[in-house]
């Protein structure tokens, strides 16, 4: 029973990384990430403009808010308080915003 857990976690693991890429490459293609950028790191930015209270609301276009977290600057500590779950969770909310 714990074995087929662990790969059904396993299996899981590998669909969310398959779904990264494919959010990964649509952000991209619609501009809500440059191609240089990853989309792990910009979901933990995210996620510390959160915790920081840089609200999307503030901005007058989702392309402010955007830029405001690009330019955030996030040290590797900070980085690793954020799982990897939580990054990328963070980051697929964010290509879901409507585009103005």
């Amino acid at each position: 029973m714990l074995a087929e857990i662990f790969i059904a976690v396993e299996v899981a693991i590998k669909a969310l990384e398959v779904v990264t890429v494919v959010l990964q490459t649509w952000a991209v293609l619609e501009r809500f990430l440059k191609p240089e950028e990853n989309a792990e790191k910009m979901g933990a930015k995210m996620l510390a403009a959160d915790s920081r209270g840089v609200e999307r609301d503030s901005f007058d276009s989702y392309q402010d808010y955007i830029e405001s977290v690009r330019n955030l600057e996030i040290d590797d500590e900070e980085l690793d308080k954020f799982s990897k779950e939580d990054r990328m969770g963070r980051n697929r909310v964010s290509v879901a915003e409507p585009v103005e």
